[in-house]
């Protein structure tokens, strides 16, 4: 249920701050076209900056995802390259609130502080993942990654 009211908020912030512009777009606004109290809104947002923005979110999730599904002995550069692409010719509605939000982060000045925090995240949790990858493959030492001979 808490899955369903977050994608429900994320959902009506995108589709009114592209609607309506992000700066004309109120908290109180998403909460009643998502059909809940606003309360409930700040339950799953601290703004309605993090809710427009939550779709690039979760498409930078998606693409860890897909890294960490790929096969362990693919070379990671290979990983990466597959994942982003599995990710972006998705043609589903997930996949086009993920460009959208993009796009509205791209365009409006407001949103840059959470387009970093999203890119932040990604970058974080990627790193992470291409760690594990490179444990799990024997090729850290002592915590860091080093070349293996040719």
């Amino acid at each position: 249920r808490k899955l369903a009211i977050r994608a429900a908020v994320r959902d009506a912030a995108l589709r009114l701050a592209v609607r309506h512009g992000v700066e004309r777009v109120t908290v109180e606004q998403i909460a009643a076209e998502a059909d809940i109290a606003e309360r409930t809104f700040f339950n799953h947002f601290a703004s309605k900056e993090e809710a427009i923005v939550a779709a690039a979110a979760a498409g930078a999730e998606a693409l860890v995802a897909e890294f960490r599904a790929r096969p362990g002995d693919e070379p990671v550069l290979c990983s990466i390259r597959e994942a982003v692409l599995v990710v972006m010719d998705r043609d589903d509605a997930a996949s086009r609130d993920h460009f959208t939000a993009l796009r509205l982060m791209h365009d409006t000045p407001s949103l840059v502080r959470q387009q970093m925090a999203v890119l932040t995240a990604q970058e974080k949790a990627l790193a992470a993942a291409i760690a594990e990858r490179l444990a799990a493959d024997g090729h850290l030492c002592n915590g860091r990654a080093h070349a293996q001979p040719s």
